[in-house]
């Protein structure tokens, strides 16, 4: 295999690891899932590794928002 085909295939891979992704109807710790189905393919465990990165990005960006977020909630179930 050339080291063009093999980029060309790895390509094709993640394209369709995104389609996955993107077609998720949630995810647990360990798979994607799709329905009351969990994904169980060889590619499961790439897949949940762009799950995490985007989880530790997203949390890193809105750390701030889901903090002031927290105190008004611990605010209204005083009352305050």
């Amino acid at each position: 295999m050339t080291l063009k085909s093999e980029y060309e295939k790895e390509k094709n891979l993640r394209l369709q690891d995104a389609g996955q992704i993107e077609n998720a109807s949630g995810y647990t710790n360990s798979y994607l899932k799709h329905g009351s189905a969990c994904d169980s393919s060889a590619r499961a465990s790439v897949r949940m590794e762009w799950v995490r990165q985007a989880e530790r990005v997203f949390l890193e960006e809105y750390e701030k928002d889901i903090l002031k977020l927290a105190a008004k909630l611990c605010r209204d179930s005083v009352g305050e």
